[in-house]
């Protein structure tokens, strides 16, 4: 058996190129790895593996606008936070003033 190191990056990534065009074209996700495994002599397992690493690394569509739009609301949410602080130390303050007749 051959390790998975020795498969060239191109040969990687145009089977799960292939992958991904079998599964859009019978709409079978199992059968696909087994037909684009057989057709490249590799393993399945592996194949899948391969898939797996693939699709770990390539972000969905949109995600880069959530991302955006998830960051904006955190910086919002902690001026917001700051401003409370300096708030509730300031009536922390006053409350702790003695208090003149």
């Amino acid at each position: 058996m051959v390790r998975e190191g020795t498969y060239s990056t191109p040969l990687r990534e145009r089977a799960v190129r292939m992958v991904s065009e079998v599964r859009e074209r019978t709409g079978q996700s199992t059968d696909a790895l087994s037909v684009v495994a057989d057709r490249l002599g590799l393993d399945p397992h592996m194949l899948s593996s391969w898939v797996a690493q693939a699709n770990a690394c390539t972000p969905a569509p949109g995600d880069a606008d959530q991302v955006a739009a998830l960051t904006r609301r955190i910086a919002a949410l902690e001026r917001e936070n700051g401003i409370l602080k300096a708030a509730s130390s300031f009536f922390a303050r006053e409350a702790d003033r003695p208090r003149r007749r």
